[in-house]
C-alpha cells in the first residue's frame, strides 16, 4: 500500500551546507544515517537529519522529511536494515546513491545525490519513497 507522504520529499540543499560528514565517499554518511536508523531508532535517525541539515537548508522542508521519518516506522514497523542497490558515478563530481530500508511490513528506496564541487562531497539532494518506478538510475 502506497502512502501519499512519500511519494516524494526532495530537500535541494545549498553547496557547502552538508559537508556529507567530511568523508572521501559519499557512502560514508549515507551508511553513517542508515546504520542509526536501524540501530537506534527513527527518532535517533530524525534527530541526526535536523542536526545536519538544518541551517540555511530550508528548515521547514527539514522538519517536513524528520515528520514523515518517524512515519515510515509507525506505518512499516520497524526497520530490520538497509542495502545499496544502486550506485551511479557521472563524470569526477556526481554520485548517485539508491538505497532500500528493509521495514518489517514494507520497504522504502532512498536516493542520495552527492556533488564534488571541489575537494569535499555534499549532499545535494535526496529523497525517500515507497514505489519502485520513480527509481530513475537503477
Amino acid at each position: 500500500m502506497k502512502l501519499s507522504v512519500f511519494a516524494l520529499v526532495t530537500l535541494l540543499l545549498l553547496p557547502g551546507i552538508s559537508r556529507a560528514e567530511a568523508t572521501d565517499e559519499p557512502s560514508g554518511w549515507a551508511n553513517t544515517f542508515f546504520t542509526t536508523m536501524v540501530e537506534t531508532g527513527h527518532p535517533e535517525a530524525a534527530r541526526l537529519l535536523k542536526q545536519s541539515y538544518g541551517g540555511n537548508a530550508g528548515p521547514a522542508r527539514v522538519e517536513k522529511a524528520a515528520k514523515q521519518l518517524l512515519a515510515a516506522a509507525k506505518a512499516y514497523g520497524t526497520a530490520l536494515g538497509y542495502e545499496r542497490v544502486g550506485r551511479r558515478r557521472i563524470g569526477k563530481s556526481v554520485t548517485l546513491l539508491t538505497y532500500i530500508v528493509k521495514y518489517e511490513k514494507f520497504f522504502i528506496f532512498w536516493q542520495l545525490d552527492f556533488y564534488r564541487p571541489e575537494k569535499q562531497w555534499i549532499l545535494a539532494n535526496f529523497k525517500f519513497f515507497d514505489d519502485p518506478s520513480q527509481i530513475p538510475h537503477l
